[in-house]
């Protein structure tokens, strides 16, 4: 068929014309600084992409034919697995929770054995597994010990008359993953490996060489990152496999990829082309030729990406999360309950949680397309970057010894830790926005302190974290607080002014100080003296000047004197940067300037110190 030409009359403008377009559009602002900005995984990102970016040596217009296809015409080109997990500390209290799941259309459960990890070689199947025809859907677990657990699950299987070889899904027995979290590595970890295989061999579907990746998601690593070293996790167990007598072949076929997904839509979409990609290269290395659709992976929504304020959010968050699995090809996608980092979900927040996959394949039709993302010049372009980048340090680390060596010498904790920092920066600045966090708090939630847990730094393994926590904890110190019976911080808005001024400055303070928790109030005034003796009178732990530069150079020093005058001790802010008069300010009695080069955390961890939040 000829390619047909559309539009011939438009002559193609280069990338240097658009380049050149848009720095005239800008005024004489720094296109670099405006519409360029640097990612998590190191590339500097242009605001457009043309065909000359698109790098030829990977050609991704072939992916279509690499993502999982789905057979079945009636339903749609594209399937996935829709799990939800369930955290088992009682076994008849889980199969209570699985029956409802199975009643919202559930695909797949992942039973979770961590939080029983110590007695886990006791679970109970007959309750767990109680009225679920097991080899009907997708049985997972997670948090497995050892390979007398697989033992107990097979034998409950064939004690209710269900097939052994018709078994799908996965067990996840990780014992890398759980050394990089905390854990011990276990003596014997190789020979239960080894075990766990053998034990599998007899159900093709269900597979029992699980890679986990998304510890490094969780602990703040970049995309590059979680590619490289949940490929270089897996390698090392190919390794014992291969060493213990298994074929390649099988060991790859038993292969299955349980990877964290967050809020990046375009990276993670990326990330998942990259790796299917990168998979099936290394497993070439190793003489297995499998097609990349034959690589599984499971997207399970993280828990850095997630706030305890302001909590319904996670579900905008866990929406693009669920997208930009799909999109990116995965198999199968967890997506957790919006309120699950704090509380046991309930069957409704796993029913919202659900219907998110089930909104994108029978509302937006995601299943009737491959790969919609082809041919994309951008996606294309990052999908390139990120492959070779990870590439290059998957290969950096198998040089250097392999991922445990790696690990051991505290070399992955230091390259995801640079990462954290780079995006807690980010954060701090608000330059990466966490609505109800550090943008835009929700101040009529109710928050309860005792149920918010703090995650810890760690040096010496991978601690999963909150993105936002700083901001989190700010706001937690005074929601406890206010519990332990003390009045909440008032913060006092003083406009006076230039009225669009005075309004932008305070909502812009407003907005700042309202991420600490503190309360709000306001008055406009006809001037700076007048404002200054009222403000002084309203009982306020704060009050805040908002008006324009120039009604700053000429009255904001007045302000300041006159307010002194009546009150010594109130903690004075002014909205804004006004540098010709700072100095004259302070010396006048002002204590500090909210402004976008402010910095918000220390600023509101002073102002908390000060008001006897924390010591």
């Amino acid at each position: 068929m000829a390619e047909e030409k559309l539009f011939q009359e438009f002559s193609p403008v280069s990338k240097q014309e658009w380049i050149d377009k848009a720095t005239a559009d800008l005024k004489g602002a720094s296109f670099d600084k405006v519409l360029r900005k640097k990612t998590i995984n190191g590339n500097v990102q242009d605001p457009y992409f043309a065909p000359e970016d698109v790098d030829t040596t990977i050609d991704w217009s072939q992916l279509k034919n690499l993502i999982p296809a789905n057979q079945d015409a009636e339903q749609g080109p594209r399937d996935w697995v829709n799990y939800q997990k369930i955290t088992v500390a009682d076994e008849v209290e889980a199969n209570k929770m699985a029956h409802k799941l199975l009643g919202f259309s559930v695909t797949g459960l992942i039973f979770d054995l961590q939080s029983s990890r110590a007695n886990c070689k006791k679970v109970d199947f007959a309750a767990l597994l109680k009225g679920i025809k097991c080899d009907a859907l997708a049985i997972s677990f997670t948090g497995v010990c050892c390979a007398e657990v697989v033992e107990g699950y097979f034998a409950q299987v064939k004690a209710q008359g269900d097939e052994v070889s018709k078994l799908f899904g996965f067990i996840a027995y990780d014992p890398i993953a759980t050394f990089t979290t905390g854990g011990k590595l276990e003596e014997q970890w190789k020979e239960e490996l080894v075990k766990v295989h053998q034990l599998t061999a007899a159900s093709p579907n269900l597979k029992s060489l699980t890679i986990s990746g998304q510890e490094f998601v969780n602990a703040g690593g970049s995309h590059v990152q979680d590619i490289a070293f949940t490929l270089n996790k897996w390698v090392q167990v190919l390794d014992v496999l291969t060493e213990a007598g298994v074929t390649i072949e099988e060991a790859v076929k038993n292969t299955h990829f349980l990877m964290g997904v967050a809020t990046d839509y375009f990276h993670e979409l990326a990330k998942f082309r990259a790796f299917r990609l990168l998979a099936h290269e290394i497993a070439g290395e190793y003489g297995a030729n499998f097609p990349t659709s034959a690589f599984e992976i499971t997207a399970i929504s993280s828990l850095w990406s997630k706030s305890f304020l302001d909590s319904n959010v996670n579900m905008l968050r866990n929406t693009t999360e669920a997208m930009s699995a799909i999109l990116g090809g995965v198999d199968a996608i967890c997506i957790l309950p919006h309120n699950e980092m704090f509380e046991a979900p309930t069957a409704m927040t796993h029913r919202i949680a659900l219907n998110l996959s089930h909104m994108l394949k029978e509302e937006s039709y995601f299943d009737k397309v491959v790969d919609p993302a082809a041919g994309s010049y951008y996606i294309d372009n990052l999908s390139t970057y990120l492959a070779k980048e990870a590439l290059a340090l998957f290969q950096r680390v198998e040089t250097a010894g392999g991922f445990l060596k790696a690990f051991d010498e505290k070399v992955v904790q230091a390259e995801i830790k640079e990462v954290r920092e780079f995006q807690e920066k980010l954060i701090r600045q608000r330059r990466q926005v966490f609505v109800g966090t550090n943008r835009y708090p929700n101040m009529m939630e109710q928050l309860d302190p005792a149920k918010y847990v703090e995650c810890a730094d760690a040096e010496d393994h991978l601690q999963p974290r909150y993105a936002g926590q700083t901001f989190e904890a700010m706001r937690m110190a005074t929601e406890k607080f206010v519990a332990e019976g003390n009045e909440r911080p008032k913060v006092f808005y003083a406009l006076y002014g230039n009225l669009a001024m005075r309004r932008a400055r305070a909502n812009f303070a407003g907005e700042f100080l309202s991420t600490a928790g503190f309360d709000s109030d306001e008055a406009y005034f006809d001037d700076a003296v007048t404002a200054a003796k009222e403000s002084a009178q309203k009982g306020a732990q704060i009050v805040v000047i908002c008006a324009s530069d120039e009604d700053y150079t000429a009255s904001a020093e007045a302000f300041v004197k006159e307010f002194r005058a009546n009150d010594l001790h109130t903690t004075l802010l002014l909205a804004g940067n006004p540098t010709d008069v700072a100095d004259k300010l302070t010396a006048a009695g002002l204590n500090g300037f909210v402004h976008v080069r402010t910095d918000i955390v220390s600023t509101l961890t002073d102002l908390q110190r000060i008001l006897d939040i924390v010591k």
